[in-house]
């Protein structure tokens, strides 16, 4: 929401008219009840609204993204979440763009000083140039007017990704692109990777990390690392790194998309499940258990040990368990050994 309301997205004429989430205390919900933008739990109410003609789907769910295409109004169109090949498009687009119009504004100056020189000995030839002018002019413009079209849209395809998303240059490690996942407002001009994602003044492979920017330059093809980057608060959070080589036009890895996927939670819970074996482990490891056939006398009851001695059953238990044992005297047994005791009531049973 902020994207729209910045004013490099007013150009395209976007207004935003309704946000749908089902959880209305979602930051992004309450946002738009403060900017009085209208909200729901449902976002099929959206279709109700007179002015909708797109929707952007931004919980990354494919489920959704298709339950949104099959059910919106014919008119309505869709923008779901785009593979990362498409931010080499942006740059791509962008640089052709650039590159043209210095084309366009070095022929019209090329032009306009030979019309000025020769405008009083061939003003007529002035004239066919001049209209011919024109008419590239109003090509030129229809191209860049496409050129600019194609590129906005690959914009707000970027700023739609959830994940952070930056183009990082391979002979310095300054971040030249970033997405507002990526650089959450805090972005400063030539700033290196090491610098924003680490606190560090020095390239992450030196500190135990190992550089993806390193990888793609050694092997030229994509790569995945763990690393620990710090959030726009300082905190310290896991994520998986996936790079992405971009070659220059002599095959040499020239800058390196970056996208960023948090994994916080699931390293804590990994962590968790690896104490929790730790100390089941650590409790067999103390459990003494009694198991196979014990010889025990029909007498006695003793019971021989594996060296063939014969042991009272308490002392064999006491000593292959963590069982102790406290000596007392039934009732049956009471009444047979100590009858009179027992009859008169003075025997004291537990």
């Amino acid at each position: 929401m902020d994207m729209i309301f910045a004013e490099k997205v007013s150009q395209i004429r976007m207004k935003l008219i309704g946000v749908a989430c089902t959880n209305p205390d979602a930051v992004g919900y309450r946002y738009a009840r403060e900017m009085g933008i209208y909200t729901t739990r449902d976002y099929r109410d959206l279709y109700k609204l007179k002015d909708l003609n797109m929707i952007i789907e931004l919980t990354g769910r494919k489920q959704v993204a298709n339950e949104i295409f099959e059910t919106r109004p014919h008119h309505v169109r869709v923008m779901d979440h785009v593979a990362a090949s498409l931010f080499w498009d942006v740059f791509q687009i962008e640089e052709e763009r650039i590159a043209e119009r210095k084309r366009t504004e070095g022929e019209l100056r090329r032009h306009r000083d030979h019309l000025e020189e020769l405008v009083k000995e061939r003003t007529a030839e002035l004239i066919t140039a001049n209209e011919q002018l024109q008419r590239e002019i109003v090509e030129r413009k229809q191209k860049e007017e496409e050129i600019k079209q194609k590129t906005e849209f690959l914009n707000l395809v970027l700023e739609s990704l959830p994940h952070p998303f930056c183009v990082i240059d391979a002979s310095d490690y300054t971040i030249r692109v970033a997405n507002s996942a990526a650089h959450m407002g805090r972005l400063t001009r030539n700033i290196t990777c090491h610098a924003f994602m680490h606190k560090s003044t020095r390239p992450c492979g030196t500190e135990g990390y190992p550089c993806p920017l390193e990888k793609v330059k050694e092997t030229k093809q994509p790569v995945m690392v763990e690393h620990l980057h710090y959030d726009k608060d300082g905190n310290p959070r896991n994520v998986e790194v996936h790079a992405y080589p971009i070659f220059d036009s002599e095959g040499n890895v020239s800058q390196m998309i970056e996208s960023s996927l948090d994994v916080t939670e699931r390293k804590r819970a990994e962590e968790e499940r690896e104490k929790l074996i730790e100390e089941l482990q650590d409790a067999l490891a103390k459990v003494k258990t009694l198991s196979g056939l014990l010889p025990i006398c029909s007498s006695c009851k003793k019971i021989r040990d594996d060296k063939g001695y014969w042991n009272q059953i308490e002392a064999y238990i006491r000593d292959h368990s963590e069982a102790n044992f406290s000596h007392s005297i039934c009732p049956e047994c009471a009444k047979e050994l100590y009858p009179k005791l027992y009859e008169k009531g003075r025997l004291e049973l537990e």
